[in-house]
């Protein structure tokens, strides 16, 4: 019965242990392979660049149009270039028959494929994208616009019904839903972007499509993304001159220079581009460690069921080493029984993966067998090949050393000290994980409850993009006439959205000053929809005037005096110009606004902010997000009051509330993923007690009857079990917090506000596990203190 108990714990500590390593394995290695299916790709590289002015330095991964065309056809060692660039504001389209499909689009040039390659289905890259209005659609999307769904005969069928549909689709249109006056023609298919790729796109539309302007433009407008592929053995860092000779022919870097303004380009290898981001570092670093630990303590419950097993199977070994047996056949025999155990537990681990897969998907944001990637797979293998070795030497090394007259004599050695030091560890493990749930889940309830300086509570907006400006001022006086509708505004650009930047000039200056996050137009509602507080001035009146934000006036002390305040100050803003206009346009400051981030708390826009007049219908303000404050239950009415309004658009409603706790969902999911990790850590843990308590008042039961008979009281009995547990705990608690410290204060780096390791995070982890700790040892151990000592003693 006992022998059954143990594989039972066995089997379970290591299934339960393998399921959440695999799958957090997998999710690393997932992580980790990245944009590794391209051929050649560590040649590839994206175009960076580096920007400084006044002493303040930036560099980020976009470029102007002409520049990575440039690189291709000017700097030595380049082979190929290429570029990308979003165009439309939504990712709905209509096919010929007025079906929608979503997909993501992306302007590409005819170097795209030899930069990129990817298998072509269909069509040639270099005249699809060479020519105007065409586009390559992925496999995917083109098994929307066919039917696909016939069950074929045979292999043979299946490719060829395949080659078919897929090569149908050539020639037919498709349009964005927001601009459905401009008709994309298919003229090819590729295979579509695997999950674990940085660029995961379902259109490319031919740059020939795009405006020249902006794709010869050689300096500003940097909304490219560049790439380049360089030649088998060329050094990127080799190409520094090259690339400055390049910028001379094209772009004025001495006037540049000349006001204090640097500008360069470098590269950055394409492979790391998912790996080098932060928050993907602190994912990696973050699940290793859980996947690591709960797979450690799966081991070592395993090897605790073994030492507390070796009393009773001494004598079995004691008896086959009289009869000759080798250190080898020992090996044999334990190798059998590991496999076993092994096999039923990752028998087990596959049930709890199949049981629980949709909450793995919902965890880590893709389907389990997604990642099985190469790298996944070879990592899991070698996982389950150490905890096979671990578990088949730790113990045959064990057993080699039991003497062989324990086949005539009890063989008692104490390996109490073993088991103390394993359960002890088990605290370590369990404490670190959950001080570092409770310090990730407050971090989360942070971020997302956190004051971003405007008022969001019951707020929606719904978005027309595709310029109909009549159509936003009738969604406005819809939604001005419903009593349910507690204010409404329009505005170009959302906070959280981010935003774009332009420079700053002052009057009679030619000095670039600095650069804002320009939020553009709004109208006169929105700051008090939004709860923005002005601390001078007031809001805009017409669109000669501007409003900033504190940051603003903060940066331009650094330039001027405005000592006496800046409502009636006049600044010219880059990208605010006519097109008519011969000289410079200039707003007068009406107001300076508290700032707020704009952004969210993982990726804050530390720029001063402004924002500019617009009027509800104007041709001369684009403002396509439509916001109002309704309650919840309100929303039906809404919705069909809209849709009454404009009958020939479609009406999403969206919640700025859910928008925001969605830039955040890393974080959920990291909380969620170290709670999941701490309970199965936990229920592995007291596994292992349950089955150290039992052989300890096993092997210690004539002692706890002569303490009974000489007057030891349960509570004195408690206390010889639980004494040692608990101050080995205690300090291993203590362990586990100083190592939780160090490495949540390397998490929170990657968030702009963060909460304070306060010592209660670390107190309340211990003084729980701690808890749960004693109390298994107490009620495991009633049994013994109040067990007949008459009974123990027969038995002995």
């Amino acid at each position: 019965m006992k022998k059954n108990s143990d594989i039972l714990i066995k089997v379970l500590s290591l299934g339960i242990g393998l399921a959440v390593g695999i799958v957090l394995i997998a999710k690393v290695f997932f992580e980790l392979s990245y944009d590794s299916f391209y051929k050649d790709i560590d040649r590839v590289y994206t175009i960076n660049t580096w920007y400084s002015h006044q002493g303040e330095e930036k560099d980020y991964g976009q470029v102007s149009g002409a520049v990575a065309v440039g690189f291709m056809d000017e700097v030595p060692g380049v082979e190929a270039g290429t570029r990308t660039t979003f165009v439309f504001n939504g990712d709905t389209y209509l096919d010929e028959d007025g079906n929608k499909l979503s997909g993501t689009l992306v302007c590409a040039d005819t170097c795209f494929f030899k930069v990129f390659d990817r298998p072509i289905l269909a069509g040639d890259p270099v005249k699809a994208l060479g020519k105007w209005g065409s586009v390559m659609v992925s496999r995917s999307f083109a098994e929307k616009l066919v039917d696909s769904s016939a069950s074929p005969q045979n292999d043979n069928n299946v490719i060829l019904s395949a080659a078919k549909g897929l090569s149908s689709v050539i020639g037919k249109q498709i349009v964005n839903a927001d601009m459905d006056g401009l008709k994309l023609t298919i003229e090819g298919v590729f295979e579509d972007f695997p999950k674990n790729g940085s660029l995961d796109y379902d259109i490319l539309l031919s740059m020939e499509t795009y405006g020249k302007q902006s794709t010869d433009n050689w300096l500003g407008n940097d909304r490219y993304k560049g790439y380049v592929k360089l030649m088998p053995g060329v050094d990127p860092n080799t190409l520094t001159d090259a690339i400055r000779k390049m910028q001379e022919a094209h772009q004025p870097l001495e006037r540049i220079e000349a006001q204090g303004t640097s500008l360069r380009y470098f590269l950055k290898p394409f492979s790391k581009l998912h790996t080098s981001a932060p928050e993907v570092r602190q994912q990696v670093i973050l699940l290793s460690i859980v996947a690591a630990l709960l797979i450690l303590i799966s081991l070592l419950n395993y090897i605790l069921i073994v030492i507390s097993s070796m009393v009773k199977r001494s004598k079995e070994v004691g008896v086959r080493k009289c009869y000759g047996a080798e250190g080898k056949h020992i090996y044999v025999m334990l190798t059998k029984e590991a496999s076993i155990h092994i096999l039923l537990s990752l028998a087990l681990a596959a049930v709890i993966i199949f049981a629980g897969r949709s909450i793995i998907e919902n965890l880590l944001g893709v389907p389990f067998q997604t990642l099985l990637v190469p790298q996944s797979t070879m990592a899991i293998a070698a996982v389950i090949i150490f905890v096979l070795v671990i578990s088949i030497v730790v113990p045959a090394e064990l057993y080699q050393r039991v003497p062989v007259y324990a086949a005539l004599k009890n063989y008692t050695e104490n390996s109490r000290n073993w088991k103390l030091g394993l359960l002890g560890f088990q605290v370590l493990i369990n404490v670190f994980l959950v001080v570092m749930m409770l310090i990730i889940g407050r971090q989360y309830q942070k971020v997302s409850h956190a004051n971003t300086g405007y008022d969001y509570d019951n707020l929606y907006y719904i978005s027309l993009f595709d310029g109909d400006r009549q159509a936003i001022t009738r969604a406005v006086r819809t939604l001005e006439s419903l009593p349910e509708v507690r204010g409404v505004a329009t505005a170009y650009n959302l906070p959280y959205n981010g935003s774009n930047g332009d420079n700053v000039y002052l009057p009679d200056d030619d000095r670039e000053l600095f650069n804002i996050a320009d939020q553009y137009e709004c109208s006169d509602g929105f700051y008090d929809l939004m709860g923005i507080e002005f601390l001078e001035g007031r809001a805009p009146r017409d669109s000669s005037e501007i409003v900033v934000d504190e940051k603003f006036v903060t940066k331009m002390a650094e330039f001027t005096d405005w000592s006496d305040g800046a409502v009636g100050k006049q600044v010219f803003i880059t990208g605010h110009d006519r097109s008519s206009d011969t000289e410079r346009r200039y707003f007068t400051i009406s107001g300076v606004y508290k700032s707020y981030i704009i952004g969210n708390l993982t990726g804050v826009d530390p720029r001063p902010g402004a924002l500019f007049y617009g009027e509800i219908g104007s041709m001369s303000s684009w403002m396509p997000h439509v916001l109002f404050k309704v309650r919840p239950d309100a929303l039906d009415k809404v919705h069909s009051a809209l849709n009454d309004a404009l009958p020939d658009k479609e009406i999403n409603i969206v919640s700025y509330e859910e928008q925001m706790r969605a830039a955040y969902d890393d974080s959920k999911k990291m909380r969620n993923t170290m709670a999941l990790g701490a309970v199965f850590s936990l229920l592995i843990a007291l596994l292992g007690l349950i089955g150290f308590i039992r052989d300890e008042s096993l092997r210690r039961s004539k002692e706890m009857a002569v303490r009974k008979i000489n007057g030891a009281t349960t509570r004195d009995i408690l206390g010889v079990f639980a004494t040692d547990i608990m101050k080995l705990s205690g300090v291993m608690a203590v362990l586990a917090c100083i190592g939780a410290f160090f490495v949540a204060r390397r998490w929170l780096e990657q968030f702009a506000e963060k909460v304070s390791l306060n010592p209660l995070y670390f107190i309340g982890g211990a003084v729980l596990v701690l808890a749960i700790v004693l109390g298994v040892v107490v009620l495991n151990c009633l049994r013994i203190a109040r067990a007949n000592p008459v009974d123990s003693l027969k038995n002995e």
